[in-house]
């Protein structure tokens, strides 16, 4: 059982993310990219990208990783980025988390414990840039 210390670098407030789209039900990437901005201009700590708020299980695997993309890409490294992986199946968030941890995030936030080892991270808590890597259930 983690002991916490992987959470010693998450203080601060944290915002989850809506995942905006057009008229068109594609993804708003330039609603996306002022949210990104607003928050950090606000001095937000991070972001939680495709979870509940974000409509993480509603969107395609393709749809997650291009909100993931561009919130990284946005950030430019002004804020902690925590990658909700969470799938019905398996195999989808072993993709979103090697999709993640490619991408950048700084977290990963996940239901399941048999993806651990699956991806190149120790364990899918946390990414390698997080000072003690665990394996942490939020």
């Amino acid at each position: 059982m983690p002991d916490g210390s992987v959470f010693k670098d998450m203080a601060g407030a944290y915002v989850a993310l809506m995942t905006p789209f057009t008229k068109k039900d594609t993804v708003n990437v330039a609603v996306l990219e002022q949210q990104v901005d607003y928050y950090a201009a606000c001095g937000i700590r991070g972001l939680y990208v495709t979870g509940g708020t974000g409509e993480g299980l509603l969107l395609t695997l393709a749809e997650r990783k291009h909100v993931l993309e561009t919130v990284v890409r946005a950030n430019a490294g002004r804020m902690r980025i925590i990658a909700h992986i969470g799938c019905i199946n398996t195999n989808d968030a072993v993709t979103l988390a090697r999709h993640a941890e490619k991408t950048g995030a700084d977290w990963m936030y996940r239901w399941h414990r048999s993806i651990s080892g699956r991806h190149s991270q120790p364990r899918i808590g946390t990414t390698p840039k997080s000072p003690q890597p665990r394996d942490c259930l939020f």
